[in-house]
């Protein structure tokens, strides 16, 4: 990590100048938005070490690309700015699909993408699945909620986002959640029938994908 360091500092390179290091023909390359290629046997590994993961993205062996050169992520294939194409890990497609969201709405919080449906007198939640090592659907975690579905939990607004579906559910049905997961993976649209919270009564939950990764729920009282 200290030779990269060294190395950058030594070519007059910041942080914000680079566009991408990879490994090609036996060195690393580092490209630079000023159009220079500066070639070391530095491994990648060491500037992956150096260089914060807000500013880049490791998505191959042998491949760092910096956030602000992505144009466009389609799959595992990462575009830059420049026209050219990076193959992401083939079986890792939950965590591109992750890089092309938070690519794709930099900066922009949650809660305010959805603030025009805090006073919905409809309950309205946003979730996102959560996968375990395997990669494999385990949960959902609360990103967003309006307050009417607040009251319907009986929690704030504090206590539910980044909390776990599993805490919140008096029913917990894995298989119907995995459809809910689709859902959030492919798009389309379910209709869910059951028990939120504490509540004896059943609640007609409608649920589509307002982003890609994510799965909004419509929730209405019986």
């Amino acid at each position: 990590m200290e030779q990269a360091n060294h190395f950058l500092a030594n070519n007059d390179v910041g942080i914000s100048d680079i566009r991408y290091i990879i490994r090609e023909e036996g060195k690393t390359s580092v490209y630079t938005n000023d159009g220079r290629v500066l070639k070391t046997y530095i491994p990648v590994k060491s500037f992956i070490m150096l260089l914060s993961t807000e500013n880049f993205i490791n998505i191959n062996k042998g491949v760092l690309l910096s956030r602000a050169s992505v144009a466009e992520v389609h799959k595992s294939v990462y575009t830059t700015v420049d026209g050219r194409r990076f193959d992401g890990r083939h079986r890792a497609l939950k965590e591109h699909l992750k890089n092309e969201i938070a690519l794709s709405l930099p900066g922009v919080p949650i809660n305010q993408r959805y603030s025009m449906l805090d006073k919905m007198p409809i309950g309205f939640c946003v979730i996102e699945p959560v996968y375990n090592d395997k990669g494999m659907f385990e949960d959902f975690v609360f990103r967003y909620c309006n307050e009417h579905f607040t009251s319907i939990v009986h929690a704030p607004v504090c206590d539910l986002t980044g909390k776990s579906l599993k805490s919140i559910l008096k029913v917990y049905n894995k298989k119907r959640l995995m459809r809910l997961c689709s859902v959030a993976e492919k798009g389309g649209d379910r209709f869910v029938r059951d028990h939120i919270a504490d509540s004896e009564n059943f609640f007609d939950i409608y649920c589509f994908q307002p982003e890609k990764g994510l799965c909004a729920c419509v929730v209405i009282e019986e």
